[in-house]
């Protein structure tokens, strides 16, 4: 089971988290402001490698959507 599922488009990236460990790490890590999209966190293309690489080096489990 994947704690997040990242969706590119191309332009943006959304990070949807699924289990609470992903929705804690979002809020730790990510700026306060950041952007949501529903419940997703929308990203900038450039910066999704060093979010996914800190979600997976936290321990969580991300799939592509």
């Amino acid at each position: 089971m994947a704690d997040a599922v990242v969706e590119n488009y191309g332009s943006l990236v959304l990070l949807h988290p699924v289990s609470e460990a992903a929705h804690d790490w979002i809020n730790e890590h990510l700026p306060e402001d950041c952007m949501y999209f529903g419940e997703a966190v929308v990203v900038e293309p450039r910066y999704i490698l060093n979010i996914v690489f800190g979600m997976k080096n936290a321990g969580l489990v991300l799939r592509n959507g």
